[in-house]
Formats: C-alpha cells, structure tokens, sequence
C-alpha cells in the first residue's frame, strides 16, 4: 500500500491540485511541502513512541492511509469549493504521510529484528529493489487512471481507499502472526 500511496501522490497531487483545482506552481509547492513534512514528522513520531507501537496493530496505521486517501477523494467531489478542497487535500496529505512514514519504519525495523544478521544486507536490498521497481509501474498507472477518470477524480481516490481498507483486513492475522514472532 505504501507504493501504491507514493504513485499516487506523486502523480496524482500535481493532478488534483494543477488540473483539477486551477491553483498556481507555488500552491502545488505548498502541497508537496506539507506532503514531505508529513514524512519527515512521521519518521520523527515513529522514533519517539518505538516502544508504544507494536507489529500487531500495524492493520490500524494502514487504515489510517485509507482513511487520508478517503479525505482526498471528499475534496475532489463537485461542489466541493476550491480552496476548501486544496486545504483538504494539504491536510490529508500530510497526515496520510505521517502514518505512511510510521508504518514504514515499524515495518523495516521489524524486518531488521526478525533477519538474520548474514541475510539481513540481502533481504533489505531485496526490499528496496522491488519498492524501487514498482513505483514506476504505479505512477504509470496513476496516470493512465487519472487521465481515463478525468471526470470522477474522486472515484479512483476511493477506490484507492477501498484497496487501503482491503488490505488492511488481509494484513491484520499477517501482522499478529509478526508480532508473535518478533516477540520472541
């Protein structure tokens, strides 16, 4: 989900903003700060609560990107004034990065703990290579996807969302089996 949520910001946040929303290069520039903001806090937030945050419950912090991308999808709907829309949009872009940016983190950090040490080079390579792959197969997607659905922008942000809440049903006995295992 990670990589479908970094196609989609990365394709769609100039789409939603520029195309849809008529705002300015600067306005954009805002969006994508408050994006990178929203990574930097979450990287931050998962270092400071380590201790609090537990494989187990990693079901919920996906639910949280869902959730951000639903927020998008409701400032793209028509009626929605643009202004109001944009503020939603650099709103649930930062939150949606912030949970990203958590989940990223507890994920490679249990990753870390459950490896190996001889297999741990390999197996993060590994890992980075195929997120590295994906995201262009994605953001192509995105794309193509933004262009056919011109009209209903909003559609493919809930389904987008609705992928979030789907995965996060199937990962939930996926990451307390981790949790099992990462507590030992």
């Amino acid at each position: 989900f990670k990589m479908v949520l970094s196609s989609a910001f990365s394709v769609g946040i100039p789409v939603m903003v520029v195309q849809f929303l008529g705002m300015s290069d600067a306005s954009l520039g805002l969006t994508e700060a408050m994006v990178g903001l929203g990574g930097l806090a979450g990287g931050g937030l998962a270092g400071i609560a380590a201790h609090k945050i537990h494989i187990g419950g990693s079901h919920w912090i996906l639910l949280g990107c869902a959730v951000g991308m639903v927020g998008m999808g409701i400032a793209m709907l028509p009626g929605i004034p643009g202004m109001a829309a944009y503020w939603l949009i650099n709103l649930m872009g930062f939150l949606t990065m912030v949970v990203s940016a958590l989940f990223s983190v507890t994920i490679l950090t249990m990753v870390q703990k459950i490896t190996p040490t001889q297999l741990l080079g390999k197996v993060m390579a590994s890992i980075m290579a195929v997120c590295s792959c994906a995201q262009p197969v994605g953001q192509a997607a995105y794309g193509v996807l933004f262009d056919v659905m011109a009209s209903v922008p909003w559609l493919l942000l809930f389904f987008a969302a609705g992928f979030g809440v789907l995965l996060t049903a199937v990962s939930r006995p996926l990451f307390q089996q981790l949790e099992l295992r990462w507590s030992e």
